[in-house]
């Protein structure tokens, strides 16, 4: 499985002899691309369902109902009023999300079956690479569950804040 996670975020895949290894198409490997209204309920229910599977690992039921409903498909269309939603598509399939507006950014999930493999960063160096056309800074909210992620890819704590869906780390990292 990991062989074939690697190939389809990455598109390539180191053969042996013995393994049999062909090609994936090009359709197959993760590429980025802008929200479409149409995505909406697509994108929501991957949002949903990491929360629901990995989020809730570090909030109550209460606190990642309440992010849901926030993401619903409707919400999603007005928040790409405001900021530029990118997605990771894979197999014609929605596996990831970044939300960028100015040197901020926000609503980061990655499908669950593809979580540690990959993708997070690739989707984090994407927007990076976005931003740092016109800004030196990147700027970010993490939740519990993403703090040490983003600490990995060189994020700082600046400031830590409790709000009434728990606590949220203010975080910042200067690009190259």
């Amino acid at each position: 499985m990991l062989k074939d996670l690697r190939l389809l975020l990455f598109g390539s895949e180191l053969q042996t002899p013995t393994d049999g290894f062909t090609q994936k198409t090009k359709e197959e490997i993760a590429h980025f691309r802008r929200f479409r209204l149409d995505d909406a309920e697509e994108l929501s229910t991957l949002i949903r369902r990491t929360l629901q599977t990995i989020n809730s690992r570090n909030y109550g039921s209460e606190i990642i109902q309440e992010i849901c409903r926030y993401y619903s498909p409707q919400n999603l269309c007005e928040i790409s009023r405001k900021k530029e939603i990118h997605l990771a598509i894979i197999d014609k399939k929605i596996k990831g999300s970044v939300a960028i507006s100015k040197n901020e950014i926000s609503t980061v999930f990655v499908c669950h079956e593809y979580q540690k493999h990959g993708l997070g960063k690739k989707l984090m160096k994407h927007a990076e690479g976005i931003i740092s056309q016109n800004q030196m800074t990147v700027k970010l909210s993490a939740s519990i569950t993403a703090f040490a992620f983003y600490q990995k890819l060189g994020y700082r704590l600046t400031k830590q804040i409790m709000t009434d869906l728990g606590t949220n780390y203010l975080m910042e990292k200067t690009l190259k």
